[in-house]
């Protein structure tokens, strides 16, 4: 039983890393199929959140939403913004021990600022400027203490960047 549940998984995290792999490669050969549309990002945001409260419980952290507007209107692609909303909460989720994240958000112009902290283990500052690389993890080896391919962030800052926005790490 516990042999079938390793070999499962493994398979899923290997479908991850696949779908990751094909999801990079269609951004980066501008291939990607988009449907912007106008919604309430406010609204948007605050259900992803509400869908990854329950990791966060199970690892017994806080999960916070915040905003001062309640009707934000943008023009996005949806899909491509609960990817990089669900990347970066999970992110967050995943290097965080104790505490917990903030999401909060607000209009700049005609752009929107979503904010992600939180009281995790944080960034080496000689990791950061290659934070948003392929396959780059600030920790690799035996030493590691934590799974992932080094792709989630980098489809999020190709992402951002298709979207027209722009992404960045303190």
């Amino acid at each position: 039983r516990e042999l079938i549940e390793l070999i499962e998984q493994s398979g899923h995290r290997l479908l991850q890393t696949l779908n990751s792999i094909l999801d990079l490669s269609m951004l980066e050969s501008g291939t990607l199929k988009t449907k912007p549309q106008e919604i309430n990002i406010v609204d948007e945001v605050q259900a992803l959140v509400a869908q990854l409260a329950m990791q966060v419980q199970d690892k017994g952290l806080f999960l916070n939403f915040s905003s001062l507007y309640q009707d934000i209107r943008a023009i996005v692609d949806r899909t491509s913004l609960d990817r990089i909303i669900t990347n970066l909460v999970s992110n967050a989720i995943k290097f965080t021990r104790e505490g917990g994240i903030n999401v909060s958000m607000q209009p700049h112009g005609k752009q929107v600022e979503i904010r992600v902290e939180d009281t995790g283990i944080g960034i080496e500052d000689g990791f950061l400027p290659y934070v948003f690389e392929a396959f780059r993890q600030e920790s690799t080896g035996m030493a590691r203490s934590f799974e992932g391919n080094g792709l989630g962030l980098t489809i999020t800052k190709r992402l951002v960047s298709f979207m027209g926005g722009d992404i960045n790490v303190e």
